[in-house]
């Protein structure tokens, strides 16, 4: 081993004895052997400031070299979580560097990439702390940075800041114990203030952070515009730091009292929305700062002045102030005593409207309702319960879609609308039935209950037009049907039978009878009279058979006209079903099948409403709901299949 360690000594003295000349080729060749190994990969942390600060931000820049152009290498920390760290990724730039090399006569050019990472970190606790490493990678190509050890030093106290959040709660809550400071419902709409401020010039802050635990812990939402309206200056838009990133947030700047002593303060509001049940320890809010206090120069030779004027000297300090900490309690909605038409509604009060754009309908037409929720909070996430939870809404009385509907809302009226469609399937219905909504109250802790009005309604039947239908008659008396007891017993026996015949073949109601006098036909004394009565029978006889050819020609027109009917409908199903099962189709295919309703027996009819209620299903579908479609829907059905021949 020795041998080996004096022949590579040897080796670097014999090489470093040569001219210039000879040492610049050996080095290129070294390269061109290592080959890219002589550009290796290499990234390194640094932190840009000497003092880091808990609770202030800081930024570590990761710089990679030795990566290709394309594709950009991508940086990530790496090192273990820490819930009490907080690292960002922010500005990534990249910079290009040419290089010249001339060995053996020739000139090669070589360009090298440098990509910068700018980290911002926060460190909540002071102490000692190691920031864990960064990874850049493109492709195959990976470089990781050494971890870091660092010193945070305590941030002072200064007592011209606050800041402090609160929650609006009510004060009349039943049984609230005096201990348990907020306690509050799951889904209620809670408002909560966040305000900071201090006792100067806000000017004269620079790099303000503010961390808000609350806000990572539940669901918030933003009040309305008119809610930030609280002062006369422009609001402005404050930025806190959380888990998902920084959050812009409408504040407001004004003047508060606060001990004794007028300051500047910054409000910012929003709506707590507890999704979910339990208790619940919140750290403070903090908020820190550098503060900044400019000093005006002194000139110190009044004789010869500094031309470029005094300097202002700065102390640039940074300062932090912290809340007090949170304790909430947050209940689930009771189910006793949970109405039917409650559909998760959290607030104070709530009214409903339900108006329809027709009062008078046959059977199985549509009724477009439109229902409309107003005056309460978070309406809108909220929803419709169910027709079927609705007292009065049975399916023997009313077809309507069971899919709950989608409402659109209207932030400047505070107003949620619904569109439903309900078919009414009797002509007794005299009303649509009144509408319920249901909603828990927080404040009294129950349940209560809004009702619309109930709504007249006129439904006309659905009837077909026969040959009965369109030919008017007198109904028949006893006495019309009468067989004379003067004639003859056998006489008697087969005149009535014919008499019945005529009642039956007229079927009308039409007086069809023939008169029978044994004295008018029996003798043929007055043989001037016999004339009248020959003419009478005769009569009698092409008024019978007119009668029984008019019947037969409308029973055979309104059946031709069935006919037809049904073979149009059948021919627009077949058109209708061609593009396949979608909601289009099935909307066209459901009025067809309506169409063809009054042309069903008995026995066909209820399939025939089963099959109506089944496309109704996937053609007033929400177009964002995904329907599972029956193809028993889209069969054709046999009435319309078998319609028999068309003649003219």
């Amino acid at each position: 081993m020795d041998g080996g360690r004096a022949g590579r000594r040897g080796l670097v003295s014999m090489t470093l004895s040569l001219n210039p000349v000879v040492n610049a080729i050996a080095f290129a060749a070294l390269l061109s052997m290592l080959g890219e190994s002589a550009w290796s990969q290499q990234a390194t942390a640094t932190v840009t400031q000497q003092a880091v600060y808990a609770g202030e931000p800081f930024q570590v820049r990761v710089v990679a070299t030795g990566f290709p152009e394309d594709p950009e290498p991508t940086s990530e920390y790496i090192g273990a979580p820490n819930d009490r760290i907080r690292i960002e990724l922010g500005d990534v730039s990249r910079q290009q560097s040419m290089f010249l090399h001339s060995a053996d006569g020739k000139v090669t050019r070589s360009t090298e990439y440098r990509y910068v990472y700018s980290y911002q970190v926060v460190v909540a606790d002071p102490g000692d702390f190691e920031l864990g490493r960064f990874k850049v990678s493109a492709r195959d190509a990976v470089a990781e940075t050494r971890p870091l050890s660092l010193t945070c030093k305590p941030v002072e106290v200064d007592s011209d800041w606050f800041i402090d959040i609160s929650l609006e709660r009510e004060k009349n809550r039943i049984d609230q114990p005096p201990e348990d400071s907020f306690r509050i419902y799951v889904g209620e709409h809670v408002p909560v203030s966040l305000t900071w401020g201090i006792a100067g010039d806000l000017l004269e802050l620079d790099n303000v952070n503010i961390a808000c635990p609350l806000f990572d812990e539940f669901l918030f939402r933003d009040p309305p515009s008119s809610a930030l309206q609280v002062s006369r200056s422009e609001p402005i838009l404050l930025r806190i730091s959380g888990k998902q990133g920084v959050l812009e947030i409408p504040a407001t700047v004004n003047r508060q009292e606060r001990g004794g002593e007028r300051v500047q303060a910054v409000t910012s509001k929003r709506i707590l929305v507890p999704n979910k049940p339990g208790e619940f320890d919140i750290s403070p809010a903090t908020i820190s700062a550098r503060k900044v206090n400019r000093r005006r120069g002194i000139l110190r030779d009044p004789f010869f002045p500094n031309p470029f004027g005094a300097r202002d000297s700065v102390e640039n300090r940074p300062v932090r102030a912290q809340s007090t900490p949170l304790r909430i309690r947050v209940l689930p909605i009771p189910t006793e005593g949970r109405p039917a038409a409650f559909a998760g509604a959290v607030g104070d009060s709530f009214a409903i409207e339900v108006a329809a754009k027709r009062s008078v309908v046959r059977v199985g037409e549509p009724i477009d309702l439109t229902i409309s929720l107003k005056g309460g909070t978070g309406l809108d996430t909220a929803s419709l319960p169910p027709l079927s939870a609705q007292v009065g809404f049975n399916a023997n009385e009313f077809s309507y879609d069971a899919t709950p509907a989608a409402g659109t809302w209207n932030a400047e009226t505070n107003e949620k609308s619904f569109t439903v469609t309900i078919r009414p399937l009797r002509e007794t219905i005299r009303e649509i039935p009144s509408l319920q909504f249901a909603w828990f109250n927080p404040k009294t802790e129950a349940f209560q209950t809004a009702q619309s009005n109930p709504i007249s309604l006129q439904v006309q039947p659905t009837q077909l037009v026969t040959a009965r239908d369109a030919i008017s008659s007198v109904k028949l008396t006893p006495a019309d049907t009468e067989v004379d007891p003067r004639l003859p017993k056998p006489a008697a026996e087969k005149l009535a039978p014919e008499m019945e015949g005529e009642q039956r073949l007229g079927g009308t109601q039409r007086d069809l009878s023939i008169t029978v006098d044994l004295e008018r036909l029996a003798t043929d004394a007055n043989a001037s009279k016999h004339w009248l009565w020959r003419g009478t029978w005769i009569l009698a006889g092409i008024s019978l058979i007119l009668s029984g050819w008019f019947r037969f020609h409308v029973d055979s027109k309104n059946q031709r006209a069935k006919r037809r009917a049904l073979h149009r409908l059948g021919r627009a199903w077949d058109e209708a079903a061609g593009p396949g099962m979608n909601r289009s189709s099935a909307m066209q295919l459901a009025k067809i099948l309506w169409d063809a309703r009054v042309h069903a027996s008995d026995e066909q009819l209820a399939p025939l409403n089963q099959q109506i209620r089944d496309l109704e299903l996937i053609a007033y579908a929400p177009p964002h709901t995904s329907i599972v479609r029956d193809r028993s829907a889209f069969e054709k059905p046999s009435l319309l299949c078998k319609t028999g021949k068309l003649s003219k």
